[in-house]
């Protein structure tokens, strides 16, 4: 009840109104101080946000001087500026961040565009600067002409956003609202007893008052309100905040400026970079200077626009800088040495050092840039100093050394220890002194003492060392020395040149003299020196033999009696024109000459010849040269060239075209046959090139071809379809093949095959039904089976076609010739060649044995190799021929037996005339019973020699001959060293029909040659020759040296037996005889090799 009245008590209403009023106070004073705190943030941001051209006040925003579109879309793509270009009929040209473009159209619909003429973007134009607060902060608007070259093009809208200060706004408002709640909190119960103390009680007087005078009580006084300050006290607090709030907004504008005074006299150039907007936000008056520009140039600028196209550590400019700054966002400080290309161009090498500014919202970057260009630059020559220095001591072009003015090796290269055979650490416990040569040490020393006193600089010498191995060094020795500040020496420098080489050079050059002597005097090439008026001077054994002298000697004295030209040149007036040419060149002269050996004989000599000049340039005085005998080559070159005569006459008249082409595509050469297949002479194909000749051939699948063979130098072959120029078609076969040239074409002319290939086609199923019936046995095998058989095949071998297909293709061979049909069929698929007919036996599958000739090729059978074979059935054939054969051998056992016995008949009736002959004492007689008796037997001899031979159709002649000339002697001669028998018979073979009758010839010649033609004891020669001539016919020549045939004999008309035989034989060989009489007597008679001695018989 107490609680309820109190609520309805005055002290509870007036206290919650003193409350609420108390709040609504704050609330307004709050509200008040917060926008101005807010207006004095932006200001100090703005202030430090300014962009060159555009500052944040009322009329100086201009960008006139934005005179390029270069300048303009860089500082529209900063991060914290948003803008549009508005042409002049409203239309958008251009907006760096087309994601708020409707916004910036929702912004541009309450700017007026003023006319192009119209005043509005004064100063005092305050419509075009509109600043504006939404949920993002607060940002500014304008609208700005553009005014390149003075000319209005267009309009800028621009926002310009300071949004990073929402943050301490939102900061502010929140303490002063806690500062509210708590002033609220801690003043309500003090205000309200003050209330009550002064309003309410006195309210109560007042109602106490009203109430008795409702009663009619008048007596009551009111006591008088007192004036309270308690709400003036609280303003004076607030009032007292916001001084000390300028007083801190006045001390933060001093520290920067110190700042700005600091950073404006630091030695680096210094830049501020905003991350978001990047940009430049402020720079100091170095960074002016280095960059070459204003700092309002500056703000307009980024990174990349002084940065080189590409970085140093071969990067693009772009990835390397935000690299950089994204370790730099890192907390990193960065520090890199990049090129930078200033306003004016020039390039300079810059250390760049960048670190992150604490900035609240706001990302900057603080980065210095120090030119190390000229530092760079020293220290580059420097290091390429140092470096050509360490270049020359390690290269192995001299011995280097740094020795100390003790004598002592500091350090050495590489090329003096090999020069010296030491090592480092090894001359380290050595003096150069140890190693002079005891010969040199004292002039070395004398020269090292003058270095020393300063006397010299430097001194060059060649003097000699004493290798590790005691070998001598020959060397050129140059010290020089580096001196300290009081001219003391520091340390020497030593140089040493290996002139061992030239020691040894010097001694081989003596001895290349003397090799040089031995080759002019062992070369197999001709070598002269000679003068001008053509007397030689010195010439090698090479050339005297090659012009058949004796000696060198021998060959300067005899031509030098009178000259070169009249001595040796076939014809003298060419060394005139020789001499000409050569004194009109420098250099060598190759000729071609004939010259006159010393035994008056002619060899052709390829020569060099040149004029040797003057040893100080003057005119020349000699000639030398060089001579090679080419006499043999000359020959063949003059046969080469016959020969190729012949092969172009070959190849004109080829059936096949040939044609040479060159890389080019010219015709080098064409016959006959491929100018008619061309319709085109030899002379209008060649030198040609075939685009000029046939148009368009060049993009033919033939052209395509021939230039794969051109290029790769790999043969192909080809049938190509030909169309002329006047439609006619043709077809030809072509090989073509790399050549010396290019390549050369074979062209056969296959129209008609291919005409006759359709027939072929059709006449396939012809062959097909004449396989079906043909009696010969057909297969084709493929791989190790067969994959067709004929029905002839089937009747031969007694299998099924169903079983041969099943079976090898070398199955129904018999066993001992199964390898051979298997190595022949496989090799036969391989494209090997092998032989194409033989005979071998088969077995049937009954088990019988037959005999068969195999015919048999290779085809192609589904796109894969395979063979064909024919089987004919010899078995029958085979059975009879093995009947021949044994009849034929019963028939040569007679023969030989009747030879035999012809032989021994002929022998019985010599031997009964030699028993005659004994009981006739008429020397005539008696002469014509031996001249029977040595004509029988040279008829038994040809007898006894076929059935000891081999043939019985032939006789070996040669032995033949050789047997009844040794007859005739024994017969004839007692003494057979008297006279002597040369037979000369090649390996003529001879059947009886002509053997008989030549034996019988021989036999006359040479028993009449014995008898007459060496009397009285007389020595002498008989030759017997059988040959065959060129004409195909057989010579016989039976000769001897004897006293010849009486004056005036006709052998043709004698009543001598003999000569009436020689002749009758002669018509029976149908030959001819001849006789010559100059030295003794010569009988030649000529017959032919075959078809002799069948027309009669003696």
């Amino acid at each position: 009840m107490t609680m309820i009245h109190f609520t309805k008590s005055l002290r509870f209403k007036v206290t919650l109104l003193v409350i609420t009023v108390e709040l609504l106070i704050f609330s307004g004073v709050g509200v008040f101080y917060t926008h101005r705190f807010s207006q004095e943030i932006d200001k100090a941001i703005i202030a430090r946000l300014s962009i060159p051209g555009l500052l944040m006040t009322r009329g100086d925003l201009s960008f006139d001087a934005v005179s390029d579109k270069r300048t303009m879309e860089g500082l529209l793509r900063e991060p914290y500026i948003e803008g549009i270009v508005i042409s002049l009929d409203g239309q958008v040209d251009f907006s760096s961040n087309p994601a708020r473009l409707e916004t910036h159209l929702d912004a541009i619909d309450g700017l007026r565009l003023p006319a192009p003429e119209s005043s509005a973007f004064s100063a005092d134009a305050p419509d075009l600067i509109t600043p504006v607060q939404d949920n993002t902060g607060t940002y500014l608007t304008c609208l700005s002409p553009l005014r390149p070259d003075g000319k209005l093009t267009g309009y800028l809208f621009l926002k310009v956003g300071t949004g990073i200060s929402e943050a301490e706004k939102r900061n502010i408002a929140t303490l002063f609202a806690i500062g509210s709640l708590v002033t609220i909190a801690l003043t309500a119960p003090i205000l309200s007893l003050l209330l009550h103390l002064m309003v309410i009680r006195r309210l109560n007087d007042l109602v106490e008052i009203f109430r008795r005078f409702a009663r009619g009580d008048y007596g009551t006084r009111a006591h008088p309100l007192g004036a309270g300050d308690e709400i003036t006290t609280l303003m004076d607090g607030f009032n007292g905040l916001a001084t000390r709030l300028e007083d801190t907004m006045a001390n933060l504008n001093e520290s920067e400026s110190r700042f700005r005074v600091l950073v404006e006299h630091a030695p680096e150039a210094i830049l501020v970079y905003d991350v978001d907007t990047k940009r430049f936000v402020d720079a100091n008056q170095n960074a002016e200077r280095l960059f070459a520009c204003s700092l309002e140039q500056l703000r307009l600028s980024s990174p990349t626009d002084f940065f080189t196209p590409v970085l140093t550590d071969k990067k693009p400019a772009e990835e390397g800088i935000d690299e950089y700054l994204h370790r730099a966002l890192a907390g990193e400080e960065v520090v890199v040495e990049r090129a930078i290309i200033n306003a004016t161009g020039r390039q300079l090498l810059c250390e760049v050092r960048l670190v992150l500014l604490p900035a609240g919202n706001r990302r900057l970057i603080r980065a210095s840039y120090i030119d190390i260009t000229e530092r760079k630059r020293a220290e580059e020559a420097l290091i390429k100093s140092e470096e050509r220095m360490r270049l020359y001591f390690e290269r192995q072009l001299v011995g280097m050394a740094i020795t100390s003015p003790e004598k002592r090796w500091i350090q050495v290269n590489d090329k003096l220890c090999k020069m010296l055979g030491y090592e480092p650490d090894e001359l380290a416990r050595l003096t150069w002194e140890d190693l002079t040569h005891p010969d040199d040490l004292a002039t070395d020393v004398a020269y090292f003492e003058r270095l020393l006193a300063g006397e010299i600089h430097d001194y060059t010498l060649g003097k000699r060392f004493i290798r590790k191995d005691g070998t001598i060094l020959y060397a050129n020795l140059s010290v020089g020395c580096v001196r300290t500040e009081t001219g003391a020496v520091d340390y020497l420098l030593a140089l040493l040149e290996d002139i061992s080489e030239r020691k040894r050079a010097e001694i081989e050059l003596r001895q290349s003299e003397r090799r040089y002597r031995d080759i002019f005097e062992s070369s197999p090439v001709g070598i002269f020196r000679s003068t001008l008026d053509g007397k030689f001077l010195s010439v090698n054994p090479a050339v005297a033999r090659m012009l058949k002298y004796d000696s060198p000697d021998d060959m300067i004295r005899t031509v030098n009696r009178t000259s070169i030209a009249e001595a040796l040149y076939v014809d003298p007036s060419h060394r005139r024109e020789v001499i000409e040419s050569v004194l009109g060149h420098n250099d060598w002269q190759i000729f071609e000459e004939r010259f006159r050996c010393k035994d008056g004989s002619i060899i052709i000599c390829n020569f060099h010849y040149r004029a040797v000049p003057g040893l100080e340039g003057d005119d020349p005085r000699e000639f030398e040269g060089f001579v090679v005998d080419i006499t043999e080559s000359t020959h063949a070159k003059n046969a080469s060239r016959a020969s190729e005569e012949r092969y172009h006459h070959v190849l004109d008249t080829m059936l096949e075209g040939f044609q040479i082409i060159d890389y080019d595509w010219r015709y080098v050469y064409v016959n006959e046959t491929a100018a008619r297949q061309g319709h085109f002479s030899k002379e209008a194909l060649t030198g040609h090139s075939m685009m000029e000749m046939f148009p368009g051939i060049d993009t033919t699948d033939m052209f395509r071809t021939l230039r794969t063979c051109m290029e790769s130098r790999v043969p192909s072959r080809m049938e190509n379809k030909f169309i002329y120029p006047n439609d006619d078609i043709a077809w030809f076969e072509l090989s073509i093949q790399p050549s010396e040239e290019g390549i050369f074409i074979l062209s056969t002319d296959v129209t008609e095959h291919m005409r006759a290939e359709e027939a072929l086609r059709e006449s396939e199923e012809k062959f097909r039904v004449l396989a079906e019936t043909s009696p010969t046995a057909i297969i084709v095998y493929q791989g190790e089976h067969f994959v067709y058989v004929n029905p002839s095949a089937v009747r031969l071998f007694g299998y099924s076609e169903t079983e041969l297909l099943e079976m090898n293709f070398w199955e129904w061979a018999h066993p001992d010739h199964r390898e051979m049909i298997i190595n022949n069929g496989m090799a036969r698929q391989r494209g090997e060649y092998v032989a194409d007919q033989y005979e071998l036996r088969f077995i049937k599958k009954n088990g019988e044995e037959g005999w068969v000739i195999v015919s048999a090729g290779s085809i192609e059978y589904q796109g894969k190799p395979a063979g064909i074979a024919t089987f004919v059935d010899i078995t029958e054939p085979k059975r009879a021929e093995a009947r021949i054969h044994a009849a034929l051998a019963e028939k040569d056992v007679l023969l030989k037996e009747v030879h035999h016995r012809v032989k021994n008949n002929l022998q019985i009736i010599s031997t009964l005339l030699d028993l005659q002959s004994d009981s006739i004492c008429d020397e005539h007689s008696l002469n014509a019973f031996r001249e029977s008796q040595d004509r029988i037997r040279a008829m038994a001899l040809v007898h006894e020699t076929l059935y000891q031979s081999k043939d019985l159709a032939s006789i070996d002649f040669a032995e033949y001959i050789e047997k009844l000339a040794g007859f005739l002697f024994n017969s004839y001669l007692a003494d057979r060293v008297r006279i002597t028998l040369t037979v000369d018979v090649g390996h003529i073979p001879m059947d009886i029909d002509s053997s008989i009758p030549c034996g019988l010839i021989i036999s006359e010649l040479v028993s009449n040659a014995l008898k007459y033609a060496f009397p009285d004891g007389r020595h002498g020669e008989i030759t017997i020759r059988l040959t065959t001539r060129e004409d195909g016919k057989i010579s016989l020549l039976v000769a001897d040296n004897g006293v010849g045939l009486p004056p005036g004999l006709d052998f043709r008309n004698t009543e001598t037996l003999g000569l009436q035989l020689v002749t009758m034989l002669t018509k029976q060989l149908r030959g001819q005889i001849g006789i010559s009489g100059d030295h003794g007597t010569s009988w030649e008679i000529t017959f032919s090799a075959t078809g002799n001695g069948k027309s009669g018989s003696v």
